[in-house]
C-alpha cells in the first residue's frame, strides 16, 4: 500500500507556491549580484586591461601671415613672431602705446 498525503488546503498550497517562488527568487538575486561583482571587479583599475594609447599625428602647415597689431608688421613664421615679439623694438613700442594712454 502507498503512502496518502494529506491533502492540503488552498491556504497551504498558496503558501507553498509563495515559499517555492521566494526561494526562486532569491537565487536569481543571488545569480544576478554575483555578476554585478564580477563586473565591478573587472572595472577594477588592478583587472582592468591597460588601454591602448590612441597616437593621433597633425601636420600642420605655416603659411605665415603673422600681424603684430602694435608696430604693424607681419611675419612669415611663428618663430619669426615670436622672436619679434621678445625683442626691443617690440617692447618700446608697447611703452609708447601704454604710457600715451
Amino acid at each position: 500500500m502507498e503512502a496518502r498525503q494529506p491533502k492540503k488546503s488552498p491556504s497551504t498550497e498558496r503558501k507553498v507556491v509563495a515559499c517555492r517562488q521566494k526561494a526562486e527568487s532569491s537565487a536569481l538575486t543571488a545569480e544576478i549580484n554575483s555578476i554585478k561583482s564580477e563586473k565591478k571587479s573587472d572595472l577594477g583599475h588592478k583587472d582592468r586591461p591597460k588601454l591602448q594609447k590612441m597616437v593621433v599625428h597633425y601636420d600642420y602647415f605655416d603659411d605665415g601671415g603673422h600681424w603684430c597689431q602694435s608696430c604693424n608688421s607681419v611675419f612669415n613664421t611663428i618663430d619669426e613672431l615670436c622672436q619679434h615679439l621678445h625683442s626691443s623694438k617690440h617692447q618700446e613700442v608697447i611703452l609708447e602705446i601704454t604710457n600715451g594712454l
